[in-house]
């Protein structure tokens, strides 16, 4: 089977894998105020409540979305030389290996989403497994209608490989930042929320 067929067969089934106390009232409004700036305040400053070693094992899911779009990043290095470098020395002995293993990018998918579910693992942890999850799932779209894609002219094609390259850069890029800054990356679309449910309340 080669790696395009391969790649496709991976994408289906990743799809296909995730498919199958109350508040008390203030007393008026200044006081719901004065609490909301509180509870904003400490969701900002709580860089120093999340161990160093919890930020970074919430980063490493982010591997699984990073390897699988990279592809779409195809005209931004022949354009961009130095972005070009940087994927060859970064990112080409990671998908190397990624890609010498038969089916390898779904037994991390797989393997990622049973420990999602692990609920010994901080909540912290499986929220960025799971979200990580729904955006390697949110790219297999595009990577599906990959080879429809080719019959069309250069003009739609690059424009629009370029547009989910930077999507999907720009929303790795964010979740790892904030990640490494001890803020859960909880502000994607959709995706986020999906997340939270997928990690469970506690």
């Amino acid at each position: 089977m080669g790696y395009q067929q391969q790649t496709q067969f991976s994408s289906t089934v990743r799809f296909r894998v995730l498919t199958t106390t109350p508040n008390r009232p203030s007393l008026d409004h200044s006081n719901r105020f004065v609490t909301s700036k509180i509870s904003t305040s400490r969701n900002l400053s709580n860089d120093d409540e999340i161990p160093i070693p919890d930020r970074l094992l919430s980063c490493l899911p982010y591997v699984l979305p990073l390897l699988d779009g990279s592809q779409f990043g195809v005209y931004m290095y022949q354009r961009i030389p130095p972005l070009g470098m940087a994927k060859h020395f970064l990112l080409d002995p990671m998908l190397h290996l990624y890609t010498a293993i038969p089916f390898g990018g779904l037994l991390l998918f797989v393997g990622f989403s049973f420990l999602g579910r692990n609920q010994n693992l901080p909540r912290l942890i499986r929220f960025n497994i799971m979200q990580a999850i729904l955006v390697d799932i949110a790219l297999v779209f595009p990577e599906l209608f990959g080879g429809a894609a080719k019959a069309l002219p250069l003009a739609v094609v690059e424009p629009s490989t370029n547009f989910i390259f930077y999507a999907y850069a720009f929303t790795v890029g964010y979740c790892l930042l904030w990640n490494l800054r001890g803020i859960k990356p909880g502000g994607i679309p959709w995706i986020s929320n999906a997340a939270e449910m997928q990690a469970g309340p506690f």
